[in-house]
């Protein structure tokens, strides 16, 4: 299963004095990072922070945004830098702490991440990215019950959040449940109809109920929408090691 945590801007513009020129740098940075364009948004961040017209509050906000520009890139060590500097101006942003978490999981330095997440909380307990993230922290461990439980609070807080019920479902896969991870499966599902990653999920849940033809059914289906994913042959190998 791939590890895809949640990743938030912190979009704060409180400018007091500001001057039209300096403002329009940090909204084209916004720009550019809702548009994808990674390597623009950190020039135009970059601008803005030296520009030095925000307030304490917006220049952490920026400096947190400028870090997911860089996660987003692949500079991760980069990101967590930004994001250092982003706590170290306002030490409550529990944004920062969720995406520095995000940055030592993609370097796959779980500890770390599991240890910002819970910072995080303590800030905001109805922090449902949080939640999810270090869910997948811990799945990524192999502490599949402490996983479970921030997937099942993560939902709580947002019952919207597909990704948290197909991560749930695979874990309940791997700890021997598997109707409850079939009716995960089937919900994420509902929710995002032509997820590749759900139908893997839910053709281990399959797999484990001894429905082999619908567990090949949902591989196949999953490699035509990303053939990136293994074949259904491949997969099964895998799946009897799981058993």
């Amino acid at each position: 299963m791939r590890l895809i945590a949640i990743t938030v801007l912190s979009f704060v513009l409180a400018i007091g004095g500001a001057r039209a020129e300096g403002m329009i740098e940090c909204y084209k940075a916004q720009g550019a990072q809702e548009g994808g364009d990674h390597a623009l948004a950190i020039d135009y961040y970059t601008r803005c922070i030296t520009w030095g017209g925000q307030t304490r509050e917006s220049l952490a906000g920026t400096y947190n945004n400028r870090g997911v520009a860089y996660a987003d890139k692949g500079e991760y060590d980069r990101a967590i830098q930004d994001y250092d500097e982003a706590l170290r101006l306002d030490p409550s942003q529990a944004v920062a702490y969720n995406n520095r978490g995000n940055a030592y999981i993609d370097k796959g330095d779980y500890d770390r991440a599991i240890a910002d997440y819970q910072q995080s909380l303590r800030l905001d307990l109805k922090y449902a990215s949080a939640w999810y993230n270090r869910g997948i922290a811990y799945k990524a461990k192999g502490d599949h019950d402490e996983a479970i439980k921030d997937f099942t609070e993560a939902i709580r807080l947002d019952p919207t959040n597909a990704r948290a019920y197909n991560n749930r479902c695979w874990t309940y896969g791997l700890t021997e449940r598997p109707r409850d991870a079939l009716q995960d499966c089937n919900e994420s599902l509902r929710l995002r109809p032509d997820d590749a990653a759900t139908l893997d999920s839910r053709a281990l849940a399959y797999w484990l109920l001894d429905g082999h033809d619908q567990a090949r059914q949902d591989l196949e289906r999953a490699r035509r929408l990303d053939p990136s994913y293994p074949t259904w042959q491949e997969r099964f190998r895998q799946f009897k090691e799981i058993e």
